[in-house]
């Protein structure tokens, strides 16, 4: 069985490559993603729904693998991704501190949730 910076690897590269077919293999169909955003299916059909309207906005983008850290069943990774006319030089993830109060059962979910 591979280690997860061995996956996690596979999985940045069939991104970069737009070969969602390939994560059929490395990614769970049941995928929990704590950042989906709204409007997608849950699960890796979801993702696949969001790289595609990443691919269909930035068709020309050039994606490179900086480094992969791990240990044990948890890995990292920092991915670069250049655009013809604009680059991304740094991102360091998603704040949701209103989900992070709701989780903590400091301020209510939405009744729908």
């Amino acid at each position: 069985m591979a280690d997860a910076k061995e996956i996690v690897r596979r999985v940045e590269e069939a991104w970069g490559r737009n070969d969602p077919d390939a994560l059929d293999g490395l990614i769970a169909a049941d995928l929990v993603s704590h950042d989906a955003p709204p409007g997608l299916p849950p699960g890796l059909a979801g993702a696949k729904a969001g790289h595609s309207i990443f691919m269909a906005s930035f068709p020309d983008r050039k994606q490179t693998i900086e480094q992969i850290v791990g240990e044990g069943g948890r890995s990292s990774r920092s991915v670069s991704i250049e655009w013809p006319v604009v680059k991304v030089v740094e991102h360091w993830g998603l704040s949701d501190g209103l989900k992070l109060m709701m989780q903590l059962g400091a301020i209510p979910a939405p009744a729908d949730a």
